[in-house]
């Protein structure tokens, strides 16, 4: 078993964002976003929604040309796919869904853990004396209509405010390997893994609410000195070997006409 490769990220917003929170009638909004000891963070389980969508959209997209690129477990089962039929039974023989992120009451457990992303302690405090003096400067007033959920349109006389974080500090986290998928994946694969979640990573450009309105636009930068290299690597792989399949694929239509 080799040393478990953990990957650290900066993550930086270009416009304001919200992670709904159960925090409501807070001072002048009605929601502000998920607070940590009063600072503003995002929780790992948005992190980790977020590239698992990335790699689902990923994978999905170039299903036919994974199993050729690399080998023959690395498609998307079909309950990740599509939410319909069943999931990968066996570790050694699991798409890359299931074994980054686990499988509930399987035995194929989760390969790593998303920590969620904190302002770090320089910045927290530089944050706590904005925060103190001029807290307008860390939030912004959205005003909306509440929709109500049954009927999908506005609700009368209905407005709240939320306060959208406009902080343009970066963010750190963490993308934990567990030492059991350490232990019983190949090495080869867990490359694979690892590399589909930095370009997962790179792929997302937004997270939280309101994202179809523009708000939570973002871009995370791996801290690993060798990530480029490494997704340039994948990248070029997938590309020589979908010519293959597209070669295939015209010589198969010529012969048949």
């Amino acid at each position: 078993m080799n040393e478990c490769k953990d990957i650290k990220y900066e993550l930086l917003f270009n416009s304001p964002f919200i992670i709904a929170s159960s925090v409501i009638d807070s001072g002048n909004y009605d929601m502000v976003s998920v607070l940590s000891n009063g600072v503003p963070y995002i929780p790992g389980s948005s992190i980790r929604g977020r590239i698992k969508a990335a790699i689902r959209q990923h994978c999905v997209e170039n299903d036919k040309t994974y199993k050729v690129s690399f080998d023959e477990y690395n498609h998307i089962c079909d309950a990740q796919k599509t939410g319909k039929g069943k999931f990968c039974e066996n570790i050694k023989k699991s798409c890359p869904l299931c074994r980054i992120f686990g499988i509930p009451g399987s035995e194929i457990t989760r390969g790593y853990d998303f920590s969620g992303a904190y302002i770090n302690e320089t910045n927290e405090e530089l944050f706590e004396k904005i925060n103190k003096n001029s807290p307008e400067a860390i939030y912004q007033k959205r005003t909306r209509n509440k929709i109500n959920p049954l009927l999908k349109r506005s609700e009368e006389d209905a407005l709240f405010t939320a306060g959208m974080v406009d902080l343009p500090l970066p963010f750190e986290g963490n993308i934990i390997e567990i030492a059991s998928y350490n232990k019983n994946v190949d090495d080869k694969i867990k490359k694979i893994d690892r590399v589909l979640i930095l370009l997962a990573m790179r792929l997302v450009t937004n997270i939280g609410g309101n994202r179809n309105r523009g708000s939570g636009q973002c871009r995370f930068n791996p801290l690993d000195k060798d990530w480029e290299v490494d997704i340039n690597t994948h990248i070029e792989i997938w590309k020589s070997k979908r010519n293959i399949i597209n070669e295939n694929i015209q010589k198969t239509s010529c012969r048949s006409n």
